[in-house]
C-alpha cells in the first residue's frame, strides 16, 4: 500500500471514531455464508496463505514489548516494576 492511501484511510478511520461510527458509508454489503463455510475455499485459501512466505503468528500478550507500549497507552507508565 502506498504512503497516501495509507495516510487517506488512517484520516477516514478517524473520522469515523470522532463520529463514533463504525460505518465508512451508508451502503449495507452482504456476502454469501458460503463463502466462510466452504471446505473447498478454505483449503485453498489456506494453501495460498500460509506456504508461500513464512508467516509467524502469536497473541500480542506474547509480545513483551507489545504488551508494555499497551500498558503505557492505557496506563501511562510502564508498571511497577519499570519494565
Amino acid at each position: 500500500m502506498d504512503r497516501a492511501t495509507e495516510l487517506e484511510l488512517i484520516r477516514e478511520i478517524v473520522g469515523l471514531a470522532e463520529q463514533k461510527s463504525a460505518f465508512l458509508d451508508a451502503d449495507i454489503s452482504h456476502s454469501p455464508i458460503r463463502r466462510y463455510a466452504s471446505a473447498e475455499r478454505f483449503d485453498r485459501e489456506r494453501a495460498t496463505t500460509f506456504t508461500r512466505v513464512p508467516t509467524v503468528a502469536a497473541q500480542s500478550s506474547e509480545n513483551q514489548r507489545s504488551t508494555l507500549l499497551h500498558y503505557e497507552k492505557c496506563y501511562g507508565t510502564a508498571g511497577a516494576a519499570g519494565a
